[in-house]
């Protein structure tokens, strides 16, 4: 096979995967009701397992419906923040694990979101990032007592609602456990002495 025909192959392959992948939900049901009506069991098991490959390899590749750029868009708005209690009892806002610029993880940091989502739902990946930020802020001369994420949420109205000036309501707040800073123990010093 030639270079240029596997290159070939591969365009036609990953346009089929996004056509396939972001077609709509009513042709897939009527299509699938004429195959499954007109062709013989054989055709059809090899049909699903065709469609099963190509979905596959559109999740793999990334081009499957769980990427949010060709998803319908939620109809919320979500964002956390990460807390930091101080020795003396006071609160603020703390760091963020992605990009500080807010216009930079909205245009290019794709990633973000499933960080914050990961965080705010797995306990030992919250408790590992609550580790690393004190850390990081005991190494900054700026210690914390504890660390707590907290995501908030607030609905969009419908389009027709949003254009006769509905407003978005409030957001919602939601807390995990609150992780408190333990001292790192002191490195190991030899006690050899030359």
């Amino acid at each position: 096979m030639t270079r240029q025909f596997r290159i070939t192959c591969f365009i036609v392959l990953n346009l089929l995967t996004m056509a396939w992948s972001n077609r709509p939900e009513d042709f897939t049901s009527r299509v699938w009701t004429a195959f499954h009506t007109t062709l013989s069991p054989q055709s059809v098991r090899c049909l699903d397992c065709g469609t099963w490959l190509i979905e596959r390899y559109g999740h793999l590749s990334g081009t499957g419906r769980r990427w949010m750029l060709f998803a319908a868009l939620p109809r919320y708005e979500f964002r956390y923040a990460v807390e930091v209690t101080r020795a003396d009892g006071t609160m603020q806002e703390g760091p963020r694990p992605q990009s500080e610029w807010r216009w930079f993880a909205a245009l290019f940091d794709h990633k973000e979101t499933k960080v914050e989502l990961t965080l705010l739902t797995d306990v030992a990946a919250r408790a590992a990032y609550a580790r690393y930020l004190c850390r990081r802020l005991a190494a900054a001369g700026d210690p914390a007592a504890a660390i707590q994420l907290v995501s908030y949420r607030r609905d969009i109205p419908p389009r027709a609602d949003a254009l006769a000036g509905a407003d978005k309501g409030d957001e919602v707040r939601q807390t995990t456990e609150r992780i408190p800073c333990i001292a790192e123990p002191p490195p190991l010093v030899s006690e050899a002495t030359s």
